[in-house]
């Protein structure tokens, strides 16, 4: 068997154990651009931190009790000849489960050796349930206001300055050296852009803890792959005005799962 916490191994700047929360992509250990790190020892990235944990626990107390979750946890273990002391003395729990989940998905995209056969009913079932309880620990905090607020506002507040700077110089009402920004590359974990998927009405909060603790499939959107991303775009409409004002420019947004 294998200790699957000791599976992936993350190169990182930032000083501790990998974990899903929403982050700027760091150049440094000191630095994050939107949420900035609030502990003097490193060990807390942002400072959005204790809201995660709260909510975190909350939803595990909810979601535990479901079958889907611990069955396919226990397949999963026993699928993979997986070993973990905690587990072995308190069973399966949300949190544990994320891990379980995290780990067959990589080994599945990752190591030729991996025997799932998506051809086959019964591996194609557990390879989507698996895909399911990974989803739920990303979306997990979908109902939570306030969680969502301070991971996303300081972030579309960036985006939304610079559009409008854009917007600006695009009706002659400011100088191009303004913003001379055309492209702009934000590279984050899945779990950021899985709230904000979630706070756009992009992603159905719901659907997947209905699902979780009923078992019917609802054919419920997963959380975004390992290349998604979120594009927003700046564009100006065909007009007759032939002095454009702010209505006849547009943010077009797409994704990418």
């Amino acid at each position: 068997g294998f200790n699957f916490y000791k599976l992936l191994q993350f190169e990182s700047p930032l000083p501790q154990k990998y974990e899903a929360y929403p982050v700027y992509t760091p150049d440094e250990a000191t630095f994050d651009r939107f949420l900035k790190a609030d502990d003097e020892g490193g060990k807390v990235c942002n400072a959005t931190f204790p809201l995660r944990a709260a909510a975190s626990e909350k939803f595990e107390k909810y979601i535990n009790g479901s079958q889907l979750l611990q069955d396919t946890c226990k397949e999963a273990y026993e699928r993979y000849d997986m070993y973990d002391p905690m587990i072995e003395k308190y069973g399966f729990n949300f949190t544990n489960s994320f891990f379980i989940a995290d780990a067959v998905l990589c080994l599945h995209e990752n190591d030729p050796e991996d025997k799932l056969n998506m051809e086959d009913p019964a591996d194609a079932l557990f390879y989507l349930n698996i895909r399911k309880v990974y989803s739920q620990y990303i979306f997990q905090f979908y109902n939570n206001t306030e969680y969502l607020k301070t991971v996303q506002t300081p972030i579309l507040n960036d985006l939304r300055l610079n559009l409008n700077q854009q917007v600006d110089i695009a009706l002659g009402t400011a100088e191009p050296s303004t913003n001379e920004l055309k492209y702009r590359f934000l590279s984050a974990h899945d779990s950021t852009i899985a709230q904000i998927f979630l706070n756009n009405g992009f992603f159905d909060g719901h659907c997947l803890v209905d699902e979780m603790m009923d078992g019917v499939d609802r054919h419920c959107h997963m959380s975004p792959g390992p290349s998604a991303s979120l594009i927003f775009e700046l564009g100006q409409q065909n007009t007759e005005n032939q002095t454009p004002t702010r209505d006849d420019v547009e943010v077009l947004s797409r994704k990418h799962m």
